[in-house]
């Protein structure tokens, strides 16, 4: 954990507005956040071509995918929202974008879930995203645990909202923004965008009652949260899965994100291996 905190932006869903200066603003921000970490981002392929480096060190959970089926021991495909039956296309290998090897997971809107690690655990994936997935509410890696009442499970939720990263709490649908404004006023114009047409390195913790981001290398400090606006101490569930995936609530969840070289620890693993 980390032995600072850093003030984060906490806030129940408005409405926005956005228009091509803001989104550009935003673009530099998701720039800026790759460029402060040379060293790690150095490490990742940008531009889809295979990368022969080794990834796998010695961590509890790893898949290149360069099986050519997906491994139903390690994972099991969800629907659109994670809590539908799947379709043909939810979750597929395909060479059609890797980061390393010949193969890849090619996801069109569901998840694949696996068994935790730890109950406090790391997690590093490489993805690509094909298009913009807008200003709706999108998610991507979710730490999972049992819901209250025995009913829907708590889903504590890295994705995106108003055109920028975001956290999510589900139950309640509290959010934390990656704007450090903490609200958008009519445009978030000051958050992290998350990179399109290359492959990033995503790196999510999910520890007790504190969640963290990194991109390429670097914390999203915004996305450092300890507290939700309407859900006091303790909120984290006892985890038990995590998902991968892309789901848009309020836009278009047709094009096709990719994921490689996924991993999960009881440690933060990194972008390097």
């Amino acid at each position: 954990m980390a032995t600072a905190f850093s003030v984060v932006a906490i806030f129940s869903f408005a409405h926005c507005s956005d228009d091509s200066n803001a989104a550009s603003d935003r673009l530099d921000a998701a720039e800026s956040v790759s460029d402060a970490s040379a060293n790690d981002a150095a490490k990742i392929q940008t531009d889809g071509a295979t990368n022969d480096a080794p990834l796998s060190t010695n961590v509890a959970f790893f898949d290149d995918f360069e099986a050519p089926a997906i491994d139903t021991v390690k994972w099991k495909a969800l629907g659109f929202e994670g809590n539908q039956q799947p379709v043909t296309a939810t979750a597929t290998i395909t060479t059609d974008q890797v980061h390393s090897g010949t193969r890849a997971l090619r996801i069109q809107d569901g998840f694949l879930e696996a068994a935790v690690p730890s109950a406090t655990f790391y997690g590093r994936v490489f993805t690509y995203f094909t298009a913009e997935p807008g200003t709706g509410h999108w998610v991507g890696w979710n730490g999972v645990g049992p819901g209250s009442g025995g009913g829907q499970k708590t889903e504590v939720r890295y994705g995106g909202h108003f055109g920028i990263l975001e956290a999510n709490y589900f139950g309640n649908d509290d959010e934390v923004i990656s704007d450090p404004k903490g609200y958008c006023a009519p445009t978030c114009d000051n958050g992290v965008v998350m990179p399109i047409g290359k492959w990033s390195c995503v790196e999510f913790y999910y520890g007790k009652d504190e969640i963290r981001f990194w991109l390429n290398g670097t914390e999203v400090t915004t996305l450092h949260v300890t507290s939700w606006k309407n859900k006091s101490a303790p909120w984290s569930p006892a985890y038990d899965h995590v998902r991968i995936g892309f789901h848009n609530f309020q836009g278009d969840s047709s094009k096709p994100v990719y994921y490689d070289d996924v991993a999960f620890d009881s440690n933060r693993i990194g972008c390097a291996r």
